[in-house]
């Protein structure tokens, strides 16, 4: 039982890092498609050397566990994806009006995207089941 509320917790506070992910893979996966390396490169960067940090502060100072563990993902997306927010917006290149172009493909991605969409799903429900499984070992608090 504390296993499951502890896995319990640690999906809810993971909920944010969900949306945040939302935006940012699809802004990475767009530059990169474009030849733009640099921003997914600072933003990632700016995210991973940030989570240390807040996972020492949410698990250290406040004494979270594993709630502070899952905060501090979401917080480090949460600033990867203003730092790719911020330099898309200053320094990408400006739309125009949308053409009938913009309407040109869509199938084509739709058929691409979305095994992308469940392969992921179901990688980050494999871990969440694994967690949950974990519960029912024979010492769950050591595995």
């Amino acid at each position: 039982p504390r296993i499951a509320r502890l896995a319990h917790a640690y999906i809810l506070f993971c909920l944010p890092d969900l949306v945040t992910n939302s935006f940012v893979l699809p802004i990475k996966i767009h530059l990169r498609a474009q030849g733009v390396t640099r921003p997914v490169t600072v933003a990632s960067f700016a995210g991973a050397v940030l989570h240390v940090p807040f996972t020492c502060l949410l698990v250290g100072w406040f004494e979270l566990g594993i709630v502070g563990v899952a905060a501090a993902a979401s917080a480090a997306n949460v600033v990867a994806l203003g730092v790719l927010l911020v330099q898309v917006w200053t320094f990408g290149p400006k739309w125009e009006r949308p053409s009938k172009e913009c309407l040109v493909g869509w199938a084509q991605l739709v058929r691409l995207a979305a095994p992308s969409c469940v392969s992921v799903c179901l990688e980050w429900w494999w871990y969440e089941i694994m967690i949950v499984l974990c519960g029912l070992l024979v010492d769950p608090s050591a595995t």
